[in-house]
């Protein structure tokens, strides 16, 4: 029943030896320990290559605390020594535990083998690979929390690296976790700060990637409409997530996000004039171009009033931003616009063929009002409309061709009588008063008028002086020769109502005479000699120069004048001188001398100084 071999201290024996039951449940073990020899003792010696043997060392199988005076220090460490002082204890109360199971197990499988009857060479067998499953199970428990252990150095080493080198990337260079537990403090404390420490710094890591993600994400979108290449530069976020890194990234976007704004006007502004031209032009969208030009811009209302783009990116509705986009808008424009300037060009040349023609058939505002109210804009059927407008008027125009020449002949001889032209200035435009009626005459003839107007307006002030001079030359000779009437002196000389008419006549007749008549002269040989200086030939006037018609007139009339006061005298001496040969010749003069004198003084006031007044004033 005793051991097959004993071994001293230091002695070993194989696990898992035979053993006889005994009734001595107790020995000495080899490391001299008062043990029981049945293989629970085992568990607490040191198990190397299938040998066991006691050693201090078989306390490190189990959680134990530090020693030393760094562990007393303070409540803590007393906290940690009852702590450990209870472990030491719950082992100790295990290895009883186990000791007695196995010595209890022992005891009925030698009772089982005795009344079985199983060799000894059976009982070794079998209770060596008891021992191998013990030894094993007890190895897997010593490995396990060794791997642990490994386990949380590794996470601690793992924690501390990756906190290195997100410093790194932080632009903080190769920072590790600092105020960390001393590296003889308990595995778990050191990982639970070491990962405490990680945890913090990845928050503020993944938010400066998250956020140079989002910026490096926004400047690829905006340099992909803008159709503008990547730069390599800013595509890797992963490396150096830096302050400085990060404001440049920023900065980039800044300047990218400016010209986006700058070319999303430019494209607004380009695809607002294309869509008025395509609009006013009334040219239909056919090409995927002009397709993504007309849906181009979101709705006023939706843009908060201002027109924008639907997106910035090209589809097939919508033109984008990119610069390949604006050229081929700017394109796009430069044609219309060609188109534009043509139609206009075309609808110019018909609006003024078309106008020209309602002036000359004397087409009533309403009209052409009407004609103008149907059409719009610069498309074809403008165009179209213009060109039958343009035809009906000229069939109009043929039909009334005579009438029409006709008139303007009226006209260029009303205005010929007005100005006064002479013979010889009516010639200039004698094919057209004597040609044959055709469109052409009708041209010639209305260019006639216009030139003969345009003479007669610069012509109508002067011409205005002359008809005013001739009205109040004629006039003063109808005064003159009013004056010699007896029956009108007679009228002057009586009393009634119509002798004060004529009276207030008289003196506006004269005042007129006297006052505006040598202005008017005065006023047209100035303007008549002007414009002989401007024009550099003399100023004719039904086949006359006129200035010298005027000279002539002044000076026939002065002499009249002059003769008729000769006649006044000389008459008046005739009267004075006495008959020749008798008295009562003398007397009779002398009698009419004093009725003369008496019918003065009968005479209205101002009678007697009319008397004296030259009729030919």
């Amino acid at each position: 029943r005793d051991a097959r071999a004993e071994a001293g201290r230091g002695r070993l024996f194989p696990a898992g030896a035979a053993l006889r039951r005994s009734p001595h449940r107790t020995r000495s073990c080899d490391c001299g320990r008062r043990r029981s020899l049945t293989p629970p003792h085992l568990l607490g010696c040191e198990a190397s290559a299938g040998l066991f043997y006691w050693s201090e060392a078989s306390v490190e199988r189990f959680p134990r605390p530090p020693g030393g005076a760094a562990a007393r220090e303070g409540g803590a460490h007393a906290h940690a020594n009852a702590n450990a002082s209870s472990r030491i204890a719950k082992m100790e109360a295990l290895r009883g535990r186990v000791a007695d199971k196995l010595e209890d197990t022992l005891g009925k499988l030698g009772t089982l083998w005795d009344r079985i009857g199983i060799s000894d060479a059976e009982r070794d067998s079998y209770l060596e690979d008891l021992g191998g499953i013990m030894d094993e199970l007890l190895t897997d428990a010593v490995e396990t929390t060794a791997a642990r252990l490994r386990d949380m150095e590794e996470e601690v080493r793992s924690a501390e690296a990756s906190v290195v080198s997100m410093n790194v990337k932080l632009g903080n260079g190769p920072v590790g976790c600092a105020d960390q537990p001393p590296a003889d403090a308990p595995a778990v404390v050191r990982r639970d700060a070491a990962l405490a420490k990680l945890s913090e710094l990845r928050d503020f890591f993944d938010a400066r990637a998250e956020h140079l993600k989002t910026v490096r994400d926004e400047l690829h979108g905006l340099w992909e409409a803008l159709g503008a290449p990547v730069e390599p530069e800013y595509e890797n976020v992963d490396e150096d997530l830096s302050t400085p890194r990060v404001t440049e990234f920023e900065a980039r976007l800044n300047a990218v996000r400016l010209e986006a704004t700058e070319r999303r006007e430019a494209v607004v502004e380009l695809v607002t004039s294309v869509q008025g031209l395509m609009q006013s032009l009334k040219v239909a969208s056919v090409s995927t171009l002009d397709m993504q030009i007309m849906g181009a811009l979101a709705p006023a209302s939706e843009a908060g009033g201002s027109r924008s783009l639907v997106s910035d990116l090209r589809t097939e509705s919508c033109v984008g931003i990119s610069s390949e986009a604006l050229e081929q808008v700017t394109i796009r424009q430069a044609e219309l616009k060609v188109l534009e300037k043509q139609r206009r060009d075309e609808l110019t040349v018909l609006g003024e063929a078309i106008s020209k023609l309602y002036d000359r058939l004397d087409v009533s505002e309403e009209e052409q009002a009407a004609f103008a109210a149907s059409v719009h804009g610069l498309g074809e059927d403008t165009i179209s409309a213009g060109q039958r407008e343009l035809t009906r008027l000229q069939g109009v125009l043929v039909a009334q061709l005579s009438d029409m020449v006709a008139e303007r002949r009226e006209t260029i001889t009303q205005l010929w009588d007005e100005m006064g032209t002479s013979d010889e200035g009516r010639a200039e435009f004698r094919d057209v008063m004597e040609g044959e009626v055709s469109e052409d005459l009708l041209t010639a003839a209305e260019e006639a008028v216009a030139k003969l107007q345009a003479q007669a307006a610069a012509l109508r002030p002067i011409l205005r002086h002359i008809d005013r001079r001739a009205e109040l030359t004629a006039l003063r000779t109808s005064h003159a020769e009013q004056m010699k009437d007896p029956e009108y002196q007679a009228l002057l000389t009586g009393r009634s109502r119509q002798a004060r008419l004529a009276l207030k006549e008289l003196e506006a007749t004269e005042k007129g005479i006297k006052k505006e008549l040598p202005k008017i002269t005065e006023a047209l040989r100035r303007r008549l000699k002007a414009w002989e200086s401007q024009a550099g030939k003399p100023f004719m006037y039904q086949g006359r120069r006129y200035l010298d018609r005027l000279e002539d007139e002044e000076a026939q009339w002065e002499s009249a004048r002059q003769q008729e006061k000769r006649d006044k005298v000389a008459k008046k001496k005739a009267a004075r001188q006495p008959i020749q040969g008798s008295g009562p010749g003398l007397s009779h003069s002398l009698l009419g001398d004093e009725k003369r004198k008496r019918s003065r003084s009968r005479r209205p006031a101002g009678q007697a100084d009319r008397e004296n007044v030259d009729p030919s004033a």
